[in-house]
């Protein structure tokens, strides 16, 4: 470098000033040393950009692990509402002390699920979900639901007499009218038999609760049925001017 000469230095994009050739700086330092602290200044920068990348990945790694989460609990919750049937005479044990103890009223609420198009056809696995997403909707914090068979429900209320199982009943109904259920095996129009018992003194087992239910559920299906009679009966004597022949 010419003496007297005038170099100004920039590293690492920072302007450092003019620097003469007599300068300290320029003495103490050989050009290859210089190139050496600057190749090592932005290997530490890449590595400071590299570090903050890899924290931003871990973190959004992260939101969407607990993203995932969310969705699978979301998606195992429905399971998680139906308890399975063996604990059945154990929560109704619980009920039945605590009606000794207290009066405090229970009820059992059977519901018979079926295609009100093809009654004999099997319950999909699409249907009984929507039922499950219906009871669970319903159910309050003390209820407990079970699934007795493939086309069979079952709740427990506890502190809820019949009157109150009733609205119970009505509630799953109006959930479940909306519209129907279609997936790739077809459309399905659900329909629902239920039945009501409220334990008592004629009651003196499980076993005597839940026949209680089943035999309230025929005889609320019997009515139905008469009553879909009757209201085709009435249909064919308007359009036809008389009723048909009874056989």
């Amino acid at each position: 470098m010419p003496a007297g000469s005038v170099t100004t230095i920039r590293l690492m994009g920072f302007y450092a000033g003019p620097l003469s050739a007599g300068s300290p700086l320029l003495m103490a330092v050989s050009p290859s040393e210089g190139a050496s602290l600057i190749v090592a200044g932005v290997s530490f920068l890449a590595l400071v950009v590299l570090a903050r990348y890899a924290f931003l990945l871990r973190a959004k790694n992260a939101q969407l692990e607990a993203d995932v989460g969310e969705l699978e609990a979301g998606n195992h919750s429905l399971a998680a509402q139906l308890s399975p049937v063996t604990l059945l005479e154990n929560e109704w044990k619980k009920l039945v002390a605590r009606y000794s103890r207290s009066g405090e009223q229970f009820s059992l609420v059977i519901l018979d699920v079926g295609d009100a198009i093809r009654p004999t056809a099997e319950l999909r696995a699409a249907v009984a979900e929507v039922v499950s997403r219906a009871l669970g909707a319903v159910r309050r914090t003390e209820d407990s639901l079970y699934q007795l068979d493939a086309r069979t429900f079952a709740a427990l209320l506890a502190g809820c007499g019949a009157s109150g199982a009733r609205v119970f009943i009505d509630r799953v109904r109006s959930r479940l009218s909306n519209e129907p259920v279609r997936d790739e095996a077809g459309t399905t129009y659900i329909s629902i038999t239920a039945g009501v018992a409220e334990w008592g003194s004629a009651h003196a087992s499980l076993d005597d609760l839940i026949a209680a239910a089943r035999r309230d559920r025929e005889t609320f299906s019997d009515i139905l049925k008469r009553q879909l009679a009757e209201e085709f009966t009435g249909e064919f004597s308007e359009l036809h001017g008389a009723r048909p022949a009874a056989r």
